[in-house]
């Protein structure tokens, strides 16, 4: 494999996670903040989603700094924990609820 091809499927590896998020996330909000409107449905499934992305970011950035270096592995399994619920809930959510 050369390098192009590396990037190119780094890039749709990228964006195939990030549309498992986006897909989860709609499922969240249909379990948790369903509505009919349609504006205020996708306002929640925006905020959810750019919140989750911040809430990670500060998460990893901020344990490592509390903790240590050395004692993170185990805050690192809750987060990935936490992530793989979100997106089995987000997916389950999404089948079983109809808009």
């Amino acid at each position: 494999m050369n390098d192009l091809e590396k990037t190119i499927k780094s890039l749709f590896t990228s964006l195939g996670i990030i549309l498992l998020y986006f897909y989860a996330t709609v499922g969240v909000v249909k379990l948790f903040g369903n509505t009919k409107d349609d504006y205020r449905f996708e306002g929640r499934v925006k905020f959810l989603l750019l919140f989750s992305i911040l809430f990670s970011i500060v998460y990893v950035i901020g344990i490592y700094h509390l903790v240590g270096v050395h004692r993170v592995d185990y805050y690192y399994q809750v987060f990935l924990i936490y992530h793989v619920l979100y997106i089995l809930i987000g997916f389950i959510s999404n089948i079983l609820i109809k808009r």
